[in-house]
């Protein structure tokens, strides 16, 4: 009987740790190894939880690689993911502790800013686009610089999740038709995504 308990309790151990691994691989993404759409779904009904309990403001970036399809177009796929993997790590690497990035889809990223108003996001917005200047990316045995373009929405009164991201991407829309490497902002005041910020001027020799 003793043998018998301590098998079982092996077999449910084992049905746990293949649960929890199920669980993760389900939020994750297994080109970048960032989570995924599903997370950041998750978090943002977190974060609206928060908002309509006590009133804590967010914002969503959506963040899109500057001509990527350029690059699968004229290297193939096998380098364009060699890409987003690149570029994940940047991010990665240049996030705050209190950031939730996640490959949105595509060559699109998404990052959801906990307790952050349009203003900070807007900062940590152009603090990307600063730190990919400064970066140079090894594609295809060359250094290349690859630039981002950012779309910005901040939650506001009775505004649902979807509506939240149709309004960071149109920003990043915005962005795009401004000339790309820059960052545009949702005014909720006129309804309009507003602002696309200069681009940053890149530098080659960082």
């Amino acid at each position: 009987m003793v043998a018998e308990l301590k098998h079982a309790r092996l077999v449910i151990a084992e049905q746990q740790q293949r649960l929890l691994l199920s669980q993760a691989e389900a939020r994750t993404d297994a080109l970048t190894g960032l989570f995924n759409r599903r997370a950041m779904n998750d978090w943002l009904d977190h974060s609206l939880k928060r908002y309509r309990l006590y009133g804590e403001a967010y914002s969503l970036m959506l963040i899109d690689i500057d001509d990527f399809k350029l690059i699968n177009d004229d290297l193939g796929h096998v380098e364009g993911d060699r890409v987003l993997q690149q570029v994940a790590e940047v991010l990665a690497a240049s996030l705050k502790p209190q950031h939730q990035l996640a490959r949105y889809g595509g060559d699109e990223f998404s990052i959801v800013l906990p307790a952050s108003d349009i203003s900070v996001a807007q900062v940590s917005g152009m603090q990307f686009l600063e730190s990919f200047a400064k970066h140079t990316f090894g594609i295809e045995n060359q250094v290349r610089q690859i630039t981002l373009t950012i779309g910005i929405a901040q939650q506001t009164e009775n505004l649902e999740k979807l509506e939240l991201i149709k309004r960071a991407d149109a920003c990043l829309i915005a962005a795009k038709s401004a000339g790309k490497n820059r960052c545009c902002y949702f005014d909720h005041g006129i309804g309009l995504p507003v602002a696309a910020l200069p681009a940053v001027i890149s530098v080659e020799n960082p």
